[in-house]
């Protein structure tokens, strides 16, 4: 049986599906059918990841054809315990992460959210409201709230040196992923010892701007509806119950409102060596600042 070696924990809306689809196009990466297990976040997977259909069983396959089984897990930054339990299992893993400038994150990661119906409220309220620590027991459709949380790169980065070597470890950014694909991909095979491969350049789950959203408390039931009564009807109460969706753009009031409430991560942050040139939205705050 086997069992993820390239692990890609990243963080939402920053590149990981997109570098996910570059680096299965390799001959020697495996392509499993699920991109986010998220096996070593939850406890009951975790225990059970051997004997469950679709974790490790069945998912990577038995024959051993492929040099990397990928992993690309958005979870497993943000989470707790699973940083340790990967290392706990001892296996030689590489790490790829990939992070997008911190405030420009949470914004998208709201417009996502908001596209899907699960992000309801207005932009400061939102963030604020689900500004408590991450629980994978509380879920929202399996795409959680945590917004700060999960542009606290500082604080999880930390986590990631205390248990895996810096030499398994390649530290990327989303806005070179986005403008220079092939350097970053050269990069990676370097990394990963991997001969060179002509990619087919891709944006995957790009978010989409709809007219509207259904809010998401009322999708079960217009899907039970639309399945078990009437079609016409559920298309009725959607025209009722759907909302304009209007895409958030960024303030400069909500922008330093932002700033703030990373501030202190942003210091372990560049302590780190983790801001990069192009992360534009935050080091304007810090010139603020400064």
């Amino acid at each position: 049986m086997n069992t993820p070696n390239l692990i890609i924990p990243g963080f939402p809306k920053s590149g990981t599906s997109t570098l996910f689809d570059y680096l299965t196009q390799y001959d020697q990466v495996f392509k499993p059918k699920r991109k986010e297990p998220h096996t070593y976040t939850f406890e009951d997977r975790w225990n059970y990841r051997d004997k469950i259909s679709g974790l490790f069983v069945n998912l990577y396959g038995e024959e051993n054809s492929w040099r990397y089984y990928p992993d690309a897990s958005t979870t497993y930054m943000i989470s707790n315990d699973a940083i340790p339990r990967i290392s706990q299992e001892g296996k030689d893993c590489r790490f790829i992460v990939i992070a997008r400038d911190p405030i420009d994150r949470i914004v998208s990661h709201y417009n996502w959210l908001q596209s899907l119906g699960i992000a309801t409220k207005p932009f400061r309220q939102e963030i604020y409201e689900n500004r408590g620590v991450f629980d994978e027991k509380t879920k929202y459709a399996g795409n959680f709230k945590n917004y700060l949380e999960f542009s606290k790169y500082g604080k999880q980065f930390q986590k990631l040196f205390e248990h895996i070597e810096k030499e398994r470890i390649l530290i990327l950014y989303y806005e070179d992923l986005s403008k220079d694909p092939t350097n970053v991909m050269r990069e990676i095979e370097n990394f990963l010892q991997l001969p060179n491969c002509d990619h087919n350049h891709i944006h995957s789950n790009r978010t989409k701007s709809p007219k509207y959203f259904v809010p998401f408390k009322y999708q079960r039931l217009l899907s039970f509806i639309r399945l078990r009564i009437n079609i016409n009807l559920a298309r009725i109460l959607e025209v009722v119950v759907r909302k304009k969706y209007k895409k958030y753009k960024l303030n400069k009031s909500d922008k330093l409102w932002l700033y703030n409430q990373l501030k202190t991560d942003i210091a372990i942050q560049k302590n780190l060596g983790l801001i990069h040139p192009k992360w534009t939205t935050v080091r304007s705050c810090i010139e603020l600042e400064n």
